[in-house]
């Protein structure tokens, strides 16, 4: 069983047994906190649902006390533990089938900012093997005569060296931090849906790689690159490549 804990006006979870004893050994919640588990009709202290070491367990809080949270003020979602604080802390996207923590969220524009410079990285990084064999092109265009093929050669070479580098360095960094070199700069992070870190698999090889493929497709791939784009409305922020890997972007 698994259960959602409001402490000090936040909502987390959920938690298994084991991790809800650790938390309650180290101080990160306490025993007359709130929880919730999916078939409760309300939030119940959590010393009723588990047993807590060094507290007694009884029925909840009387109506009678000012309770630590306000009821709930409406009917929400199935799927996911009535909410009691506003505004909502939690979103709840159609299809996802439980609660998202949605309280930290990066805001749109540090995400477009976090975009752009990663792209004029890669421009830094791409950007004098492409200018070589557009310089000998132009002139070939020029002279009547063919691209200088050590020219185009060396370009290519300089495209594939710039992308490696770039691809080592944005691999290592999102695999360990969930950062990009953009993400860096302007405090953002991947992580996945329970705020665990998003790892090699989940920053980078899902959400970075296979979740970009289908933007390869000639002639359809914008449609799929657009829409990717136009995910990032939802009320959890999450595009498609996030949907894939499971991912979503927060405040550093």
């Amino acid at each position: 069983m698994e259960l959602f804990v409001a402490h000090n006006g936040q909502q987390t979870g959920p938690f298994n047994e084991t991790q809800l004893h650790e938390m309650l050994a180290s101080g990160a919640i306490v025993g007359t906190d709130l929880a919730w588990h999916q078939g409760l009709s309300g939030w119940q202290p959590l010393n009723t649902l588990i047993s807590v070491p060094g507290a007694t367990t009884g029925a909840p809080m009387p109506a009678a006390a000012p309770p630590a949270y306000a009821p709930p003020a409406y009917t929400p979602p199935a799927g996911g533990p009535p909410q009691y604080m506003q505004p909502p802390a939690y979103a709840y996207p159609p299809g996802a089938g439980g609660m998202i923590d949605t309280s930290n969220l990066a805001g749109l524009g540090a995400r477009l900012g976090g975009a752009i410079i990663d792209g004029i990285l890669a421009m830094i990084c791409i950007g004098p093997g492409y200018g070589i064999m557009i310089t000998s092109m132009v002139r070939a265009s020029q002279n009547g005569g063919q691209p200088n093929s050590g020219a185009v050669g060396l370009g290519w070479g300089l495209i594939l060296l710039g992308g490696l580098v770039l691809l080592g360095i944005q691999a290592f960094l999102l695999s360990t931090s969930g950062q990009s070199v953009g993400k860096k700069i302007v405090g953002t992070r991947v992580v996945k849906l329970d705020n665990s870190p998003a790892g090699f698999v989940g920053a980078f090889l899902m959400r970075s790689v296979v979740a970009n493929l289908p933007s390869m497709i000639p002639f359809v791939g914008w449609i799929y690159a657009l829409a990717d784009i136009c995910f990032i409305f939802r009320a959890d922020h999450r595009c498609i490549h996030d949907l894939i890997a499971g991912t979503k972007v927060v405040r550093a």
